[in-house]
């Protein structure tokens, strides 16, 4: 998270002329445009590997149905 957060702040303030742009700077601007959000962490500790292996295999049953890569695009009308 650091090296992510030294690489955002380098690309905030590539101009050494211009203002130093901190990390509360950066925050407060995505607030303004988008909100506050937060980010919900979930431990899948203690799984068993046979379920975690079924999860996978539906999940790129699913990428390989859809036909989703990289290349192509998908809008999702309804969730």
């Amino acid at each position: 998270a650091v090296l992510c957060w030294l690489q955002i702040l380098a690309a905030h303030n590539a101009d050494p002329s211009a203002k130093l742009v901190s990390v509360q700077d950066i925050v407060e601007k995505h607030w303004a445009k988008y909100g506050r959000s937060y980010y919900s962490r979930y431990d899948y500790e203690n799984v068993e590997a046979d379920k975690a292996a079924q999860v996978m295999a539906r999940l790129t049953g699913m990428i390989d149905m859809f036909n989703l890569t990289a290349e192509k695009s998908v809008t999702v009308t309804s969730s």
